[in-house]
């Protein structure tokens, strides 16, 4: 009895080895600081940097197939803000590696750097537009998120090729940095901009900042699902009243509602709805700032 069962362990052990390795490596998660960090192209690695501002800062980043640490070559960069009660990982459920990888081989998106952060150790109560992550995201100094990225991963400190893309709360946050740093991106998208609390003060950021929106030129462009529920529920009405605030400015924006489409960030990012994010924040990389 007992060399029968050893005899299935190790049958079993077998058949659990050879499924493994015909397991295609879209994702490569490896819990490590900056100062450790090996990095694969076309799939995420999830690592953490100190930040000045705010500390330790996990995320996961994506890295286009032809990249190389020892290339001259500097990528756009497009980082991805995540919701109430999510983490680094909400956009790598919903957005495979080998989506962007086929997009970028088909030619419908460039080669860039995506890096989804987290935003906070409590991601429930966080906000993107705190001053720590403000300062974090916005700034180029030597210890926040764009000189570790230009340094780590050879994407742009240049900000007509840096993009946001938020989804809830994050949309919020996406939008905070549209209407008070204009000059530090060159476009941003949000997805389900449901926080009505934060009306307000995007308003009178847009009344205050109004001049240097309109002279940055940057990219506004909003979602939101027919299907969200906290429109349904809750009568949200965020996403429609900032965009005709904005319109109301002379400030240009677009807001698309998706058909059969919740709150939910899968069903936002199913295709073709992802790959227009993406392809929206391209096509405003090649706009030159004065």
């Amino acid at each position: 009895m007992k060399e029968y069962k050893l005899i299935l362990l190790v049958s079993l052990l077998s058949i659990f080895r050879l499924a493994s390795a015909t397991l295609p490596d879209f994702e490569t998660i490896s819990h490590k600081s900056s100062d450790t960090l090996i990095l694969k192209t076309g799939v995420y690695t999830h690592a953490s940097f100190k930040s000045e501002s705010r500390g330790n800062v996990d995320f996961n980043v994506y890295l286009p197939p032809t990249w190389s640490k020892d290339s001259s070559t500097e990528y756009p960069l497009i980082i991805l803000l995540h919701g109430q009660n999510g983490s680094e990982y909400s956009f790598v459920d919903a957005l495979p590696a080998d989506s962007l990888n086929h997009w970028v081989k088909t030619g419908a998106i460039p080669e860039m750097v995506v890096i989804a952060l987290r935003g906070g150790e409590n991601t429930r109560d966080m906000q993107w537009y705190s001053d720590e992550n403000v300062n974090m995201i916005t700034s180029e100094a030597e210890d926040e998120l764009r000189k570790y990225c230009n340094e780590k991963f050879n994407s742009t400190m240049d900000s007509s090729k840096i993009s946001i893309i938020g989804h809830s709360r994050g949309a919020a946050g996406a939008l905070n940095f549209a209407v008070n740093y204009p000059n530090k991106f060159s476009s941003i998208v949000s997805l389900s901009y449901v926080s009505d609390y934060t009306i307000e003060g995007l308003k009178e950021s847009v009344t205050k900042n109004r001049e240097s929106i309109i002279n940055s030129s940057i990219g506004i462009q909003m979602y939101i699902g027919n299907e969200d529920r906290f429109v349904l529920e809750a009568d949200r009405r965020g996403s429609w009243i900032i965009n005709s605030y904005l319109k109301e400015n002379g400030i240009i924006n677009k807001l698309i509602t998706i058909e059969d489409t919740s709150h939910d960030l899968s069903e936002l990012f199913e295709y073709p709805n992802g790959l227009n994010y993406f392809a929206f924040c391209s096509k405003m990389w090649k706009k030159v700032k004065e």
